[in-house]
């Protein structure tokens, strides 16, 4: 797979899905990409994954950090609650993450728009500090963290692209991802950032 991307020019690929499906609903969009609904068996995989595709030449960025098995939500269009103990998240959805990050030395990984109550009741994961720092203090990660599509409904619920794009910088987030109406949306984030160096807070 890697050598196949880097022989077209591809040298980022947004994948694998390390997402347990646990939820008896999971979003049919989702279960067509995940590994399995044993965190063994995707961490087995997904790090296997992350190595092959760093052989091949490719930046693998495992995704949705930190899971999003335990919900029938789509966070296209709504935010997504896990409801599940921090010990809970630990063996099941953290798992492959942290496989991931220290057996296959994961450079990237791509975060969610769920919000963890038992982590961070007040953030979706792609605007808590809280989930971030956990991942490269307690899961091993030492590379570049990257948004989900910052123009989905799970993330920009209840605030504006403007904060949105200060807030998830400040939680910790290095790359920040546009799609939906991208030209529109990347002016707005690009002038936030800059007032907000201006202002001291980034």
């Amino acid at each position: 797979m890697g050598k196949e991307l880097r022989a077209v020019g591809i040298d980022w690929n947004f994948a694998p899905v390390l997402d347990v499906p646990s939820h008896p609903q999971y979003h049919f969009h989702h279960i067509k990409r995940a590994i399995s609904s044993d965190p063994n068996v995707v961490s087995k995989i997904g790090s296997a994954l992350v190595r092959g595709m760093h052989k091949g030449g490719i930046i693998a960025c495992p995704k949705h950090f930190p899971g999003m098995g335990a919900t029938p939500d789509d966070s296209h269009y709504q935010r997504p609650v896990i409801d599940r103990s921090h010990a809970d998240l630990q063996k099941t959805d953290f798992l492959p993450f942290r496989t991931a990050f220290t057996d296959a030395s994961a450079l990237t990984y791509m975060t969610n728009h769920a919000l963890y109550p038992s982590v961070d009741p007040h953030n979706v994961a792609t605007l808590s500090e809280k989930i971030l720092t956990l991942s490269r203090e307690d899961l091993g990660f030492t590379g570049v963290i990257l948004t989900d599509d910052l123009g989905m409904g799970g993330v920009l619920q209840d605030t504006t692209v403007e904060k949105m794009t200060v807030d998830a910088l400040r939680a910790g987030v290095n790359v920040l991802m546009f799609s939906f109406r991208f030209e529109e949306r990347v002016h707005l984030a690009k002038n936030a950032i800059l007032t907000a160096i201006e202002k001291g807070e980034l």
